[in-house]
C-alpha cells in the first residue's frame, strides 16, 4: 500500500515551473486527486477484482501446498519401513529407490509453488500498475477539460504528501475541484444510474 501510495503521488503530480503564479493573469485550482482516486467507484470495483483474482490464486497455491504434504507424510512413511530389521535386502533397495522418487517428486511441488508464487505477484503488480494508470489518466483527462473551461492556468494536487511535492501550502477551497470532478466519475457508475419514473397511466373514462 506505500508503494502504491507513492507511485499515486508522482503519477497524481501534473504540474510544471509555478515560479510566476503570482501573475495576475495567472488563474489557479486545487484537487485532491488521491480524493478522486480511492473514493472513485471503478478503482473499488478494480481492487475487488483484483482481491478476488489473489484469493484464486491463493486457493490453488493451497492445493499444491497440500499434494506437498501428502507426499511428505507418504516419504516418512517410507521412511520408517525402511529402518525396520527385518526388511531383506532387495526390498531395502527397491525402498531406496522408491524414497528417492518420492523426495524428487517433493521437490518439484516446492519449486512449483515458488514459481507459481512468484509468477503471481509479478502479474497481480502488472494489473495493479495498469488499473492505476488507466484511471489516473481518466481523471487527468476530466481535470484537462475543467481547467480548460475554467481558464485555469495551473490545477495542483493538494495531496501530495512527498516533500519535494508539497506544492500547496495553502488552499482557500474557492477553486478547488475535486467535487466537481467526484461528481463527474460518480455520474459514470451504471449502479447508481437514476430510472427514469414511469408515466403515469391515464385514468379509465
Amino acid at each position: 500500500m506505500k508503494t502504491l501510495m507513492k507511485t499515486l503521488s508522482a503519477i497524481f503530480l501534473a504540474i510544471g515551473f509555478v515560479g510566476t503564479a503570482q501573475s495576475a493573469e495567472q488563474k489557479i485550482a486545487t484537487i485532491d486527486m488521491r480524493k478522486c482516486y480511492t473514493e472513485y467507484w471503478k478503482t473499488k470495483k478494480g481492487i475487488e477484482a483484483l482481491r478476488q483474482k489473489r484469493l484464486g490464486k491463493d486457493r490453488e497455491v493451497k492445493e499444491m501446498v497440500d499434494e506437498r504434504q501428502k507426499e511428505i507424510v507418504a516419504h516418512q512413511k517410507m521412511i520408517k519401513q525402511f529402518q525396520d530389521p527385518q526388511l531383506g535386502e532387495a526390498e531395502r533397495k527397491r525402498f531406496q529407490k522408491v524414497m528417492a522418487r518420492k523426495y524428487q517428486v517433493i521437490q518439484e511441488i516446492e519449486q512449483a509453488i515458488q514459481q507459481f508464487e512468484r509468477a503471481t505477484n509479478t502479474e497481480l503488480q502488472g494489473d495493479q500498475r495498469k488499473l492505476t494508470q488507466t484511471i489516473v489518466d481518466e481523471i487527468r483527462g476530466l481535470v484537462a477539460a475543467k481547467a480548460k473551461e475554467k481558464s485555469y492556468t495551473f490545477v495542483l494536487d493538494s495531496s501530495a504528501i512527498v516533500p519535494s511535492q508539497l506544492v500547496v501550502v495553502y488552499n482557500a477551497g474557492d477553486d478547488d475541484l475535486t467535487k466537481e470532478i467526484q461528481d463527474q466519475l460518480e455520474a459514470t457508475n451504471p449502479e447508481k444510474a437514476v430510472k427514469s419514473p414511469d408515466k403515469p397511466v391515464a385514468p379509465k373514462k
